[in-house]
């Protein structure tokens, strides 16, 4: 993904893949090399913060490995949720989505922003205010706009998002990351063990490059879901039209 990323991606993913920690580390990367750097991180509006405290340990977690490293910075600001380098003009910040519409329509309406990350869009109480308030403060050229989300039901701003760029009818790049390249998701056949796929699915997944080791974990995975196959599908998609 990272060698074909574009200015304008869209992605599609499985849980737990870790790419809301590969982007933030793409946000701290933006923020500390570049001048003028204004970064926006946007998460989920939630009662307990889980969102917001989440996203902003992994960016502190980010500087202080840094700091362990030996690299100095000259911070402004430097609180659970924002970061400043004022000898740069540059600054990175960690924002909740918004939990009324009038919250979500004044987001991004003080300063510009040259990179956004927007997490887990598909749960936002109003994606469509919150994205489309944000997007008026980035400018066409030399920025970055990633939205990465997992599925949640075939309808809402997220899913209208995915279809339109998966048609080209928007200036998103759609990228589907498959749950099966991750290395964690795969329980490990024993020898003399002998796997048979069970079902049209199996037969696909095994068809699009998917291991028996996979398939495995898989099945353990709907056992522990209950027997609920289409929780899993969602969760962790094989393509990116049933996970909807």
């Amino acid at each position: 993904y990272c060698r074909k990323r574009s200015s304008r991606d869209i992605i599609l993913k499985g849980r737990q893949v870790f790419i809301t920690s590969l982007e933030c580390a793409r946000d701290l990367w933006w923020f500390i090399t570049k001048l003028g750097a204004h970064v926006v991180i946007v998460v989920q509006s939630q009662y307990e913060m889980g969102a917001l405290k989440d996203v902003s340990s992994k960016i502190a977690l980010y500087i202080d490995c840094l700091e362990r490293l030996g690299f100095k910075f000259n911070f402004g600001v430097r609180s659970a949720t924002e970061w400043t380098l004022p000898d740069r003009d540059a600054s990175l910040r960690v924002i909740q989505a918004g939990a009324s519409e009038a919250s979500a329509e004044k987001k991004g309406r003080s300063g510009t922003v040259n990179r956004l990350h927007v997490t887990e869009a598909a749960f936002f109480e109003h994606a469509a205010e919150t994205f489309n308030s944000l997007m008026e403060s980035i400018d066409e050229n030399g920025t970055e706009v990633v939205n990465e989300s997992t599925p949640k039901g075939a309808g809402g701003f997220y899913y209208e998002q995915w279809m339109a760029a998966s048609s080209g009818a928007s200036s998103f790049k759609p990228v589907f990351l498959r749950w099966w390249k991750h290395p964690m998701y795969r329980h490990v056949v024993e020898p003399g063990e002998i796997l048979v796929p069970a079902s049209d699915t199996e037969r696909m997944l095994l068809r699009k490059g998917a291991t028996c080791e996979n398939i495995k974990w898989r099945r353990w995975k709907i056992r522990e879901k209950g027997g609920d196959e289409r929780n899993v599908d969602q969760e962790y998609p094989n393509d990116p039209d049933t996970c909807f």
